[in-house]
């Protein structure tokens, strides 16, 4: 994968994150590809940035979350957990707190931070490689 094609599938992925309201899950198949080649491309554009020092905090960040995303927004089927986190916000409006689900959302929050640490930390190595070698 060229990092042109890497941009234009980034891009696409982009495009397929929807307005969901209140939900918090996608079907995998509103994606355009593969989540799997969404985030490989996310590792190869990272790299190309670094590679011609275009990489900017606001874009590492933007990437990072993005790269998150495909692991925690798209689901097969997002039906489950968009109805019991559609519960929790009624019950929560009503002040009625759920701790289980609560724990499940930390969680949730939880391997998002990881998986964003994750990538920012893949451009600190190509960071480190490029000044080194």
């Amino acid at each position: 994968m060229t990092p042109i094609e890497a941009e234009k599938i980034i891009n696409d992925y982009w495009k397929s994150i929807k307005d969901i309201g209140e939900f918090i899950k996608q079907p995998i198949s509103d994606l355009p590809c593969s989540p799997g080649k969404i985030r490989y491309a996310h590792f190869i554009y990272g790299e190309e940035l670094v590679k011609r020092d275009l990489l900017t905090w606001e874009i590492a960040d933007k990437l990072a979350m993005s790269y998150s995303d495909i692991h925690d927004r798209f689901v097969e089927d997002p039906t489950p957990m968009n109805k019991k986190h559609k519960k929790y916000i009624e019950k929560l409006k009503e002040g009625v707190k759920d701790k289980n689900y609560h724990e499940i959302f930390a969680q949730r929050l939880k391997e998002r931070l990881n998986w964003s640490i994750e990538y920012h930390n893949f451009l600190v190595e190509v960071r480190k490689s490029q000044k080194n070698g």
